[in-house]
């Protein structure tokens, strides 16, 4: 029940995006002057260039397609392991609360506040530490386990 439900979310979200995609306006491309030389002083504010919606929504359309399919290949791997279900639950759940926080973490920085930095971050954090954990469980698995291990029922 749960899965189904995160899989019409995130074909919900993948909607969403290509049809944003289709409706932005094009916006024109600035380019660097050609008379600039490559190695010309940095601005006295520093680098601040920030990117506007149609760059973002680019950069989003790709991992909005990329994140949710890596995701769904490892989870399928993860579903053969032989582990509880709760911990399998828990792995999905936090995996694709971390795609959405990745998915918004910029828009949220861009248009809100730079104060959601730190929920960025947390988006990375979540994402690795499961992916860590959707390969090291089958690898662990399937070359970690001996054959001398005595059988145990599996505890649900």
């Amino acid at each position: 029940m749960i899965f189904r439900t995160l899989s019409r979310l995130i074909i919900l979200v993948l909607g969403v995006v290509v049809l944003a995609e289709l409706v932005s306006k094009d916006e024109p491309k600035q380019s660097k002057p050609k008379d600039e030389p490559e190695d010309a002083p940095l601005p006295e504010g520093g680098l601040v260039f920030p990117k506007s919606p149609r760059e973002m929504s680019e950069s989003l359309h790709v991992h909005a397609f990329m994140l949710p399919l890596l995701f769904f290949v490892l989870s399928r791997i993860l579903n053969m392991v032989s582990m509880r279900d709760g911990f399998r639950t828990v792995t999905h759940v936090v995996g694709f609360v971390g795609i959405v926080m990745n998915l918004t973490g910029p828009w949220l920085v861009r248009f809100v506040s730079p104060g959601f930095a730190g929920w960025l971050v947390a988006s990375y954090v979540l994402l690795g530490s499961v992916i860590i954990v959707y390969i090291a469980c089958p690898m662990y698995e399937m070359w970690g386990v001996t054959d001398e291990a005595p059988d145990r029922p599996l505890r649900r």
